[in-house]
């Protein structure tokens, strides 16, 4: 798995939901099984998810900490999207146009980072 998603990419985007007021143990848990030279040099782009008011902001504090420690490159525009459970239709999908226009700028944004 390793070998045929992690070393050939270049780009990650990480959409980390706030768990405890930080990010998922899981997702530490998967940066650390990843060998650090794997990913030293590599970009990331950060959209952080919450149902309360902050867009899980400290949780994308702490893991651009983490992914500049393995030498990973951070893209500066983090989106952080509050009150996520009231943007979203019973099939997940994002109802609200302002959100959907966010979503699209960013990844056009860091497509080009």
């Amino acid at each position: 798995m390793l070998k045929d998603f992690i070393l050939p990419a270049q780009k990650f985007v990480f959409i980390a939901p706030e768990y405890n007021g930080s990010f998922p143990g899981i997702l530490k848990v998967f940066l650390d099984a990843i060998p650090p030279e794997m990913n030293r040099g590599k970009k990331s782009a950060l959209i952080g998810v919450s149902s309360g008011r902050a867009g899980n902001l400290r949780g994308m504090d702490h893991l651009t900490g983490i992914l500049n420690y393995l030498g990973m490159h951070v893209h500066p525009n983090k989106l952080p999207i509050s009150s996520v459970l009231s943007l979203m239709d019973a099939e997940g999908n994002f109802r609200d146009e302002i959100t959907k226009t966010v979503l699209e700028k960013h990844a056009i944004d860091t497509v080009s980072y």
